[in-house]
């Protein structure tokens, strides 16, 4: 897991940075937070959108920090003996989220679109077990979890048509606030 997590934050910046000149000519980069959803958690992402015409286009990464509820002196690998709690499953590590947007504008003026999310959340989650011999925390069990990532959002482009707000939900990040800046 930890790999692909790595060439995807690797192919998702060089994207980020290299692509855009040339693909969106009129573009916008946009940062964002977020709290809420399956995560319970806080999240930033980085996007890149382009809106031309009535469409909007986009594409993101996000990092969905980890709830941190996993005590500090767990051992990672199994209970030794039979003897133990099972405490449930936890998020091991910030989990990461790779998505898309495609809106519309379906109104009269420009600068109000809808748009819908789409992607792929991935995160590594563990069984938590607690032995009742010693008192140590233990890494029972391991698993990549990976879920669809879908939303719905609307975007609003400032008058100067160098900035843009929007406000969005999908069921892994929740509730998320974004701004963009044009870059070109």
């Amino acid at each position: 897991m930890k790999m692909i997590k790595k060439i995807l934050i690797l192919c998702t910046i060089t994207w980020l940075t290299v692509f855009p000149a040339k693909a969106f000519g009129e573009g916008y980069y946009s940062f964002g937070i977020g709290y809420g959803g399956e995560s319970h958690a806080i999240s930033l992402s980085l996007e890149l959108d382009k809106m031309r015409k009535n469409r909007l286009i986009g594409l993101g990464l996000s990092i969905i920090f980890s709830a941190d509820d996993i005590p500090s002196d767990t051992l990672d690998y199994p209970c030794p003996h039979g003897d133990y709690t099972n405490l449930g499953k936890r998020q091991k590590e910030n989990a990461f989220a790779l998505y898309g947007k495609y809106g519309k504008n379906f109104f009269l003026k420009r600068e109000l679109y809808i748009f819908a999310t789409s992607g792929l959340y991935f995160a590594e989650e563990i069984r938590l077990v607690r032995s009742n011999i010693t008192g140590l925390h233990y890494t029972q069990a391991a698993d990549d979890k990976y879920k669809a990532l879908i939303g719905i959002g609307l975007n609003y482009v400032m008058k100067n048509d160098r900035n843009f707000v929007s406000l969005e939900y999908d069921n892994m990040r929740g509730i998320i606030v974004t701004l963009g800046i044009r870059f070109l």
